[in-house]
């Protein structure tokens, strides 16, 4: 399907002084895999909503200039026909699902679509198999992790089989392992002849896969690269570009750091065990945690892969979830769930469910009722939302709405801050800010525990690593220098190499080194050189 810009312009009902995008004029063709790229609010969710036709139908606002699908003004196209012949995966995929569970959801769209029971089994079975997903069918969706909801996100579009795929921010709650995955899944769409718009800060695994690279600045296409062109691009103008660092790239974040001191105590977890209750008579058991401790004074990174139990145990943490065995004491004190509750402020995957002012002045004004007009203007002027004091949180792009819930947490002075996967939506200039707020409250609270994929944010952030696989401990350690070694290991065990993943012992080999190594991308040749 082609799809055509001509000189269109954007302006959300809910910020009218403002246009979100102006004077777009450009044209995929048909069969293209497009990348689109910039800083945070640059505009770039809005030309997938234009496309797709979300904006201005649900997204209302002002709208000129024409979009066109094969000649045809998208205003003029059917909402039904559009939505046969273009598939949009969100940043969140919770918002675009209609069922319950897994099975359901992926039957949905082809159901809407009049096609007969049998073709709807095929397809379900034919999209489970391709994309690897067989183990999550027939699942409660709202049971599973922000990653294994971005799969079945992606498989119900593709059991559709529309023309174009619009994918924005897809890997932002995947662990690098589903990456990949991911990665696989859209060459298998660019090789069936699909057109694929990417909307997306981490660029890296689906470089070999791109033909052309917008960049997008202040609502405008500013550039247009060619494949070619654009990765010969240094790193440092990549991320003044507001783009991520890949994994291969690690070792440029080593810096020199000491191990953490435990002068402030410990919080200790003993026995805590939590199962979802699946059916009536089966219980699935998620978090199995018999002795674990937490150094106060740290910002602690809460890593490992997709359903290993990172979201559902900072929810037993703060007490949203109860786990009546568990004993968690702060330097001896135990704590009842009541009073984790009152001490515990999350800042959840889906922000959307903890916006609820009218303005980004009011979010701060509910995490504290007293707080000044000088320490809310200098919250949001260390996250970069300074001209956004006014406006409606919901009106914010996803990275920006993931900085206002960190504001309100920051506000909110809890002794034990849990941030979920806080820069999901978040470019590098973002992150960068993100790290620096979060470093700056370290010492007036008991400890910053943050869920995160981000080996970027861990290295800039984070004093301590706790990794869990499948709903155990597997290690925890300080991020020292041994550490950084350890956590780089972790990181390149799973990366993203050309579409394969880099072999252990090769990789087990360098890290033995006493030395830095470095990794580097030309023009997609992978090279690797050591400083010993």
């Amino acid at each position: 399907m082609k799809i055509q810009f001509e000189n269109v312009s954007f302006r959300y009902e809910s910020r009218k002084t403002q246009e979100s995008v102006r004077a777009l004029d450009f044209t995929v063709n048909d069969g293209e895999f497009i990348l689109i790229c910039g800083s945070s609010g640059s505009g770039k969710s809005t030309v997938g909503r234009l496309i797709n036709g979300l904006a201005p139908y649900f997204y209302k606002g002002e709208l000129s200039g024409n979009v066109m699908l094969d000649g045809r003004s998208v205003r003029e196209i059917p909402q039904a026909e559009l939505a046969a012949r273009i598939g949009s995966v969100f940043q969140n995929p919770r918002t675009q699902f209609f069922d319950t569970d897994s099975t359901g959801e992926m039957a949905f769209g082809c159901e809407n679509m009049g096609y007969p029971p049998e073709e709807i089994g095929r397809r379900i079975k034919q999209t489970s198999a391709e994309f690897g997903i067989e183990e999550l069918l027939d699942k409660k969706l709202f049971g599973m992790s922000g990653g294994e909801k971005q799969k079945i996100a992606c498989g119900s579009i593709y059991a559709v089989d529309p023309d174009v795929y619009i994918f924005d921010e897809p890997s932002s709650n995947l662990d690098l392992t589903s990456i990949r995955e991911l990665a696989r899944i859209m060459k298998l769409l660019k090789n069936r002849g699909k057109t694929v718009i990417l909307i997306e800060h981490r660029i890296y695994y689906a470089m070999e896969l791109t033909d052309r690279i917008f960049y997008m600045e202040s609502g405008t296409v500013k550039e247009i690269y060619s494949r070619p062109d654009f990765v010969k691009k240094p790193l440092s103008e990549l991320h003044q570009m507001g783009l991520r660092t890949s994994s291969e790239e690690l070792s440029q974040l080593l810096a020199d750091r000491v191990g953490i001191r435990s002068d402030r105590g410990y919080v200790d977890v003993q026995q805590l065990s939590f199962s979802y209750r699946t059916t009536a008579a089966h219980q699935n058991k998620t978090l199995a945690i018999q002795d674990l401790r937490i150094p106060k004074g740290s910002i602690i990174a809460l890593i490992g892969e997709n359903g290993a139990g990172k979201s559902t145990f900072v929810k037993c943490m703060c007490g949203l979830e109860k786990c009546e065995k568990a004993v968690i004491a702060d330097n001896g004190r135990k704590l009842s769930a009541r009073q984790r509750l009152r001490d515990s402020y999350l800042v959840m995957q889906d922000v959307n469910h903890q916006l609820f002012s009218e303005s980004v002045e009011g979010e701060l004004l509910l995490s504290d009722p007293d707080i000044s007009k000088e320490q809310i203007e200098s919250i949001l002027e260390m996250l970069d939302l300074g001209a956004f004091l006014q406006d409606h949180p919901m009106a914010l792009s996803g990275g920006q709405k993931q900085r206002v819930a960190v504001a309100s947490a920051c506000a909110a002075h809890k002794k034990y801050l849990y941030l979920d996967e806080p820069t999901s939506g978040l470019d590098y200039k973002q992150m960068k800010n993100m790290s620096r707020m979060i470093r700056s409250i370290k010492e007036n609270v008991s400890f910053v525990m943050i869920v995160t994929h981000d080996p970027e944010f861990i290295f800039e952030c984070c004093d301590h690593i706790i990794e869990l696989e499948k709903g155990s401990v597997k290690s925890t350690y300080p991020l020292d220098k041994n550490g950084q070694m350890k956590l780089c290991e972790h990181f390149m065990s799973r990366v993203i190499d050309g579409g394969r993943i880099v072999q252990q012992g090769k990789h087990n080999e360098l890290m033995q080194k006493d030395g830095i190594y470095r990794t580097f991308v030309n023009d997609r040749k992978k090279a690797v050189s050591r400083k010993l």
